[in-house]
């Protein structure tokens, strides 16, 4: 299931790119391709003698225009830009020359300044528009531009190619400029609305102030597809109209005349257009209309829609399928955690029983039946265990501890565990450490010795001769303090084919069906180490042969510190009792008070208890306790945490309570010890959350009864046999 969610998250993260990148695409197919030209470079041969000598005399030309016509020119931030200065600054390529810009207030301005000569050219102007005593001043270049005058008006209007069907009603035009004077002196019966720019023209017959608007094509056409695609049409043109965009020069500067006209001759179709279109398209005519922007990309808009749709629904999927999964987890974990509970609770029966049976005077066949019945249970639970390690491996609820630990005692300790069944075989259990003696790391010891009674518990059961050895290397990686542990578990025996050694990491497998038949096991042994191996951010690598032997090794990143001995002083007393000296007393037989709601499991831990030589008290339920509490105290009390009623956890709560009131001391504190099939972390933390003392794992050994016993009480106990042959089993 973690696979679909991750293969779901990738698929979801791979549309949404594709998506990105196929409506990028779209977009720019809508862009027109261009060869780039060649650059501007200067050309100085164009240019006679003179006016060489003039370039150089004169590098500086200043110059000034409509701060407000776009795109043929305008101000911005207070540099020239625009169609107009496009040219400019082409001709300054060919030239040299460097054109200044004197600021002005508006188109008018400009020409005044023109006429009293404070400037050298004006950039812009209509020379079929311009009045009789402003052509007397200046000298018009070559038109570089000749564009149409359009008509534009609502969308449901009727189409004008007669300025003359406009007269009485109100038409909005850029004010200041040419066609406003040529408007007026050609129509006088309209009525002229001047606005400031070509877009608040259009503005006004969007909201109708105006029937119609008047201005040139190449600035009014961007703010009309941009904002009013939908709301405003080009009705006409004037055909009789032009707008011829040529330079004006000072009457006094021909020379400069001259040079601005063969500068303009000397421009490339190629190169003219280039830049008409880049001002077109850089110029800043405002955010389009949702409407502009729908019905020009309405493809890439419907690819992109399905595509986020698309995305969306991928989306949902995935978490759907993620909360599916941890319900899925959920659920498969509290089903195990009852059936561990519901397993561990009979089986704790069925091991003690036969751990009694096998410590009374039985029959040598009846003692054969027995060990086997003990072989079968204790497979059973372990067969438990691992399926429940598995578990929380897959639903990452398996936490690790990092505890400082003598390595090789662990080892040590785990290999005589091993060392029973290798006995058995005649195999040698070898162990070669590398690792300094005064060294503890940092692991956690319970899962780290698991892993290793795994290998060796393997190794034995497929070595015949030989022998098995384990050894450990710790060496230094990168940082100062983070080492690398290194165990290898070696054997001598039957070997693992190539073809089988991958399989042998999944759940339930083995390398073929013959070893399961020959030598037993879940399969799963393996793969939980893998996986604990993982969890601890190290590897497990393979290597075997068939007929040479197998090795296991497994390497591990980990922390070390170095072992403070304490030296032993004989002087000062190691614990400091509490009770006053005197005469030495021989602890009584301690009276235990056991409480389980379980009837079977009551019968077997009293049985228990009694073959060690104590006192009981049984309670059925958590409230029978308390009531068995209220009149007496014990030296130890097991307690089941399971159970209907109040449950374990809420008795030992209402215990400690109950002592805090009386006001009981350390000394008065009745020890409680949880004895539960729950076998989880989370159970074992509550216990001590709700005041227990520690926790005794369903099924009870003997062995670990006594210890407990003996620690918490202060006893010495021996296990006592059942002197009754059991004839009763035959």
């Amino acid at each position: 299931m973690r696979i679909a969610i991750r293969r779901c998250w990738q698929i979801l993260v791979l549309l949404g790119v594709i998506a990105c990148l196929l409506s990028l695409l779209l977009v720019q197919a809508h862009a027109q391709i261009r060869t780039l030209p060649p650059p501007h470079t200067l050309n100085l041969q164009l240019f006679s003698a003179d006016e060489r000598a003039w370039i150089k005399q004169h590098p500086i030309v200043t110059i000034s225009g409509d701060p407000d016509w776009r795109p043929l020119e305008y101000v911005e931030n207070g540099v020239y830009k625009g169609l107009a200065a496009e040219y400019l600054r082409a001709i300054s390529k060919i030239t040299g020359l460097a054109f200044a810009f004197v600021p002005v207030d508006g188109p008018a301005a400009a020409l005044e300044a023109m006429r009293q000569e404070k400037i050298d050219l004006m950039p812009r102007v209509s020379e079929t528009y311009a009045e009789d005593g402003f052509r007397s001043k200046v000298i018009f270049s070559a038109p570089y531009f000749i564009g149409t005058t359009i008509i534009v008006s609502a969308a449901n209007a009727p189409i004008i190619f007669d300025p003359r069907k406009l007269n009485g009603k109100t038409v909005s035009i850029k004010a200041g400029g040419a066609y406003e004077q040529e408007i007026r002196q050609r129509y006088p019966l309209i009525k002229l609305l001047p606005q400031r720019n070509s877009d608040t023209a259009l503005k006004a017959v969007a909201d109708g102030r105006a029937y119609a608007a008047i201005g040139v094509d190449v600035a009014t056409q961007p703010f009309l597809k941009r904002k009013y695609l939908n709301t405003l049409q080009i009705s006409g043109t004037i055909g009789h109209m032009p707008a011829t965009i040529s330079m004006a020069v000072r009457h006094d500067l021909p020379i400069l005349a001259s040079i601005i006209d063969k500068s303009l001759a000397s421009l490339t179709a190629l190169q003219t257009n280039v830049m008409l279109d880049e001002w077109l398209e850089e110029s800043d005519y405002g955010a389009p209309s949702w409407g502009t922007l729908t019905q020009y990309y309405a493809g890439e808009l419907t690819v992109l829609v399905l595509a986020m749709a698309l995305v969306i629904w991928f989306a949902l999927r995935a978490k759907a399928a993620q909360r599916s999964a941890i319900r899925t987890e959920r659920s498969k974990s509290d089903f195990l955690s009852v059936m561990s509970h519901e397993i561990r609770t009979p089986m704790n029966a069925i091991l003690s029983s036969v751990e009694l049976l096998q410590r009374s005077r039985l029959a040598p066949h009846q003692q054969e039946l027995i060990t086997v019945a003990g072989s079968a249970a204790d497979a059973l639970m372990g067969l438990l265990d691992d399926v429940l390690d598995l578990s929380k491996l897959e639903a990452h609820r398996l936490e690790l501890e990092q505890i400082p630990t003598d390595i090789v005692a662990l080892v040590q300790t785990t290999i005589s565990m091993a060392a029973i069944k290798a006995a058995e075989k005649g195999l040698p259990l070898l162990l070669e450490s590398h690792l300094p003696l005064n060294l503890d790391v940092a692991v956690d010891p319970t899962r780290l010795r698991q892993v290793l009674l795994n290998l060796l518990s393997n190794a034995v059961k497929f070595t015949e001769q030989g022998s098995v050895t384990v050894s450990l290397q710790l060496s230094k990686a990168t940082q100062i303090t983070a080492s690398v542990l290194q165990v290898t578990v070696t054997d001598t025996g039957i070997g693992i084919a190539t073809a089988q050694q991958a399989r042998l990491f999944n759940a339930f497998t083995q390398a073929d069906s013959a070893t399961t038949r020959r030598y037993g096991g879940s399969g799963l042994g393996l793969t939980i180490c893998r996986q604990l191996i993982e969890l601890m951010q190290g590897t497990l690598v393979l290597k075997s042969e068939i007929g040479v032997g197998t090795t296991m090794c497994f390497t591990i990143p980990v922390t070390t510190t170095e072992r403070q001995f304490v030296p032993f002083n004989i002087t000062s007393p190691i614990i400091q009792s509490a009770v006053p000296a005197g005469p030495s007393v021989i602890p009584a037989v301690p009276t235990i008070l056991v409480v389980d709601d379980h009837p079977i499991n009551r019968l077997v831990i009293q049985r228990q208890l009694e073959a060690l030589g104590c006192n009981i008290v049984l309670a059925e339920d958590g409230r029978a306790a308390l009531a068995i509490l209220a009149h007496r105290s014990f030296p130890l009390v097991l307690l089941d945490c399971y159970m209907p009623g109040k449950d374990g956890y809420q008795v030992a709560r209402e215990i400690r309570l109950g002592e805090a009131r009386s006001g009981a001391g350390c000394l008065q504190r009745m020890p409680i010890i949880a004895i539960s099939a729950a076998v989880d972390q989370a159970h074992t933390q509550r216990c001590f959350d709700e005041g227990m003392d520690g926790v005794l794992k369903k099924p009870l050994r003997m062995e670990d009864l006594k210890k407990l016993i003996e620690t918490w009480c202060d006893v010495d106990l021996s296990l006592t046999s059942d002197a009754t042959p059991a004839a009763a089993l035959d």
